[in-house]
């Protein structure tokens, strides 16, 4: 009898009114054109899965991120609430960074224009972001009344989790990117305007200068915000000095050194052993001689939270694995040559240009629109301010 049942009626009015919307491939009918349209492929079974629940893309893309059921505060729907949330984070979250596929080899820049056809949610990226937050949080244990800043690019995967958190205290983030500010002010949520995030204008750097005028917080969590900074122990500085004393820092970095590599998706015998060889050594050299701070070893950073200040500080490992199709303009991307950090310009430098256009040439042969198990490492750090 609840009338968020109601919420049945809008969404066939929506399926009504919707005239142009494609059906996700993966809902097509397989028996027809599977082979030749990719119909029906990588659709996943919900009732193979935990709680019979799995994120999966059914509506069209002129639909997509819409919300039609909010739960309400009564009975079961309040006993649900919360984890139909952290569902819909999470699912959102990953099909905002389908096209920002550069940190699984470098951080140079994501994409604007994605091949979002060939992205199907073949992978299980959402799963893997939700264990990053509840492995994050896990490290801070926040109390009720706690203040949270969350720091870095974050669409509502930290922000909504550290709400739910800390009810009785606060959360802050800051931004100097109009469209990011704009998404999570009309972000698709029930919380009250009183009980949404505090959304500072501007930079981390530009909120130190005024960090006096800012009560300190308890704790500062994020995610990818080191190993993405040109400066790292400025920011790490920076964070220091937002933080209370015995507040805590609790972060995840994607380790690219650790993830899996081209050369290992290739077919060795599509080269000669000597090209193969010197294709592996450039890759091992991208990592090991390189001076951009978003190619060290993450182990590193646990040496600079040390330096910077931070006591009890503590590390771990985690690998997680996603199926995920190389696209062409993944390929195109990596190995543009303009882009100073792109995979392409890094090796280009240690391989003559005849080798570096064969290897292009049987990326796009043997890796282009085919699926591939991606192995991606993430390092959780944490310490607490002297």
């Amino acid at each position: 009898k609840s009338n968020t049942a109601l919420a049945f009626f809008d969404a066939l009015k929506a399926v009504r009114e919707e005239k142009n919307g494609e059906i996700p491939d993966d809902l097509k009918d397989s028996s027809r054109d599977k082979h030749s349209f990719g119909h029906g492929k990588g659709y996943l079974y919900p009732h193979a899965y935990k709680d019979h629940w799995v994120a999966q893309q059914y509506l069209p893309e002129t639909l997509k991120g819409r919300i039609f059921y909010q739960p309400g505060d009564i009975g079961y729907e309040k006993e649900i609430k919360s984890d139909i949330s952290r569902k819909r984070e999470a699912q959102l979250e990953a099909h905002l960074e389908k096209g920002d596929d550069n940190q699984i080899l470098t951080f140079s820049p994501p994409d604007k224009k994605k091949d979002e056809w060939l992205r199907r949610t073949t992978d299980n990226k959402n799963i893997i972001l939700s264990s990053l937050r509840s492995e994050i949080f896990k490290n801070c244990s926040l109390k009720r009344h706690d203040r949270v800043f969350v720091a870095g690019k974050d669409r509502g995967l930290l922000l909504w989790e550290a709400l739910r958190k800390v009810p009785e205290g606060g959360v802050w983030t800051a931004s100097d990117d109009s469209e990011e500010i704009d998404f999570l002010n009309n972000y698709p949520t029930p919380l009250h305007e009183t009980e949404k995030p505090i959304i500072i204008r501007g930079s981390i750097e530009e909120i130190s200068v005024k960090s006096g005028e800012l009560v300190p917080f308890d704790a500062v969590v994020g995610r990818n915000i080191i190993h993405r900074d040109n400066k790292p122990e400025n920011l790490l500085k920076i964070i220091y000095s937002l933080l209370e004393n015995d507040g805590i820092l609790s972060i995840a970095e994607a380790l690219p050194e650790k993830a899996s590599r081209l050369s290992e998706l290739i077919h060795s015998k599509t080269l000669s052993t000597e090209d193969f060889d010197l294709l592996k050594k450039a890759e091992n050299n991208i990592y090991k001689n390189t001076g951009k701070s978003g190619l060290e070893a993450g182990e590193k950073t646990l040496s600079l939270l040390e330096k910077t200040g931070f006591r009890n500080t503590g590390s771990s490992e985690r690998e997680y694995s996603q199926n995920r199709i190389i696209s062409r303009n993944n390929i195109s991307r990596w190995f543009d040559p303009g882009n100073s950090d792109s995979y392409g310009s890094l090796i280009k430098n240690q391989l003559s240009e005849e080798l570096f256009n064969k290897l292009h040439n049987v990326f796009l042969h043997e890796l282009a629109d085919r699926e591939v198990e991606w192995r991606t490492v993430y390092i959780f750090l944490w310490g607490l301010k002297r």
